[in-house]
């Protein structure tokens, strides 16, 4: 398995953040806490729910009280009567840290399942966040998705990967997140969902920040500068990407030799072979 590393060392994914939130279904929005402060947004997208993910466990109590605002206002206080378009919400808050040693899954999942699958079933739409949007609001709409049994670990991770392109930087919450999908059988179909193309513009960064954490060796910004000289038009050297939807499950290098010139018979080479823990032993090699 893949070993846990800080997530400040994993470089951020190239697509720019969106300034709205990102849908991982119907009734599911993902987001920062900047959007959830923005009543006049969530109104737009109908929402009728608001789990708070984004206060560490440590001081918890004196930010929750600090509010959305200024006015002085709980953030529960802050939902309860509504305002700027926005009906009164449902809240919930789930105080959670942003570190990879943080059992996330196995303390708030099923909280945060049941209180989505109450908006659900109301008819309403429940906006998840954190601070940034990244981590611990995708890590739970993810659980939320795999737990409902309508996705496998690749395509939750897939479709909130299509709309917060910048997320699951925390490898300690996609191992807890593998971990649950074993438990409730919803990884990924052997194959099923895999397509393999060349590495496209901007996943150069991703890759190297995978490849360090997983085989050290260079570090990320001289991956990134070989990745990004490779060609995508069929030459060699050249990397091919394993992908599930839009989001990368895996990679492999293609290269003239691999040998230190020992076999230079034979040719090409594939080597730096990496498949992310939520796709190993499911074909995806």
């Amino acid at each position: 398995e893949l070993a846990a590393e800080p997530a400040a060392t994993l470089p951020p994914r190239a697509r720019a953040e969106s300034a709205e939130p990102g849908r991982g279904a119907a009734h599911l929005l993902v987001g920062s806490m900047e959007m959830a402060a923005n009543r006049r947004l969530l109104a737009r997208h109908g929402v009728t729910a608001v789990l708070n993910c984004s206060q560490e466990e440590a001081g918890a109590d004196e930010r929750e009280r600090a509010g959305y605002d200024d006015t002085g206002r709980s953030c529960a206080e802050f939902f309860a009567g509504g305002g700027q378009g926005l009906a009164p919400c449902a809240y919930l808050r789930l105080p959670a840290d942003d570190d990879p040693e943080y059992p996330l899954v196995a303390r708030h999942a099923a909280a945060a399942h049941a209180f989505i699958g109450e908006a659900r079933a109301a008819g309403g739409v429940c906006f998840v966040h954190c601070r940034a949007g990244r981590n611990r609001s995708v890590a739970l709409c993810a659980a939320h998705l795999v737990m409902s049994g309508t996705h496998s670990l690749a395509r939750a991770i897939s479709t909130v990967f299509s709309c917060r392109p910048q997320c699951l930087s925390n490898e300690g919450f996609i191992h807890q997140l593998v971990e649950l999908a074993r438990t409730h059988d919803q990884l990924c179909p052997t194959g099923a969902e895999i397509s393999v193309r060349h590495m496209r513009c901007g996943e150069a960064t991703l890759l190297g920040g995978w490849h360090y954490a997983e085989f050290h060796g260079r570090d990320v910004a001289t991956r990134v500068r070989d990745y990004s000289t490779q060609s995508g038009d069929g030459s060699i050297p050249a990397i091919l990407v394993a992908s599930v939807g839009d989001w990368v499950a895996g990679s492999v290098s293609i290269k003239v030799d691999d040998s230190k010139g020992q076999r230079p018979e034979l040719t090409p080479w594939l080597a730096s072979l990496f498949v992310h823990p939520a796709m190993r032993r499911r074909g995806a090699a």
